[in-house]
């Protein structure tokens, strides 16, 4: 079975160093690393609606998780733009309707929003412009206390994101840290608009 490439859920231990040079065109059977056009492909060379057994054949390795949770998700060990990562792939009735990727690690504050301009740019380069790419603070309070965004974004005090729309795609890129300096992470969700939101609909209930 040969890899289908890059796009994926990371798990690293600093957000440090970027890769530099010119990468192996990740929609290529095979490439670990690198940019990919999503005009020959959705998500690591697969089409919205994929089925499991799809995946299965041509990915490297067997999943770390396979379960049924609202959705059918399938974890496997991968690499994207150079960085170890975890892959998970989502699916709605045998069909696959999202992808998503999470950077994690013990990163300094100058090195968090370097990170997230650094995929940013990698989104534009495949899809254009953001349609919004803002930053949201948890209150008023710990902005005043800690202004600085780099500062706020390491702290947990504020998060960043942006947004992508190309059709059948959409993807949307947060940084944020949930439990605080020692949970940076930079998470990368891309969804099938036309199952989006059937896929939410199993979420929701799944939830309740």
């Amino acid at each position: 079975m040969r890899a289908a490439s890059a796009l994926a859920v990371l798990v690293l231990t600093s957000f440090g160093s970027i890769p530099s040079g010119e990468a192996q065109p990740a929609d290529a059977p095979g490439a670990a690393t690198g940019s990919f056009r999503v005009s020959k492909t959705d998500f690591r060379a697969f089409t919205w609606g994929a089925p499991p057994t799809e995946v299965l054949e041509r990915e490297d390795a067997s999943p770390l998780e396979d379960r049924q949770n609202g959705l059918k998700t399938l974890v496997f060990e991968g690499a994207f733009r150079g960085y170890p990562c975890r892959i998970r792939y989502q699916f709605v009735d045998d069909r696959l309707a999202a992808g998503s990727c999470v950077i994690k690690g013990n990163a300094l504050p100058q090195d968090v929003l370097r990170c997230f301009e650094d995929v940013s740019a990698y989104l534009t380069d495949q899809y254009g412009p953001p349609l919004k790419d803002e930053v949201l603070w948890s209150s008023a309070e710990r902005r005043a206390r800690v202004p600085n965004l780099k500062d706020a974004l390491w702290f947990g005090y504020a998060r960043r994101q942006a947004r992508w729309e190309r059709p059948p795609t959409w993807v949307t890129l947060v940084l944020d840290s949930p439990g605080g300096p020692a949970n940076v992470t930079l998470s990368i969700t891309y969804e099938s608009l036309l199952l989006k939101p059937l896929a939410d609909h199993v979420r929701s209930r799944a939830r309740h």
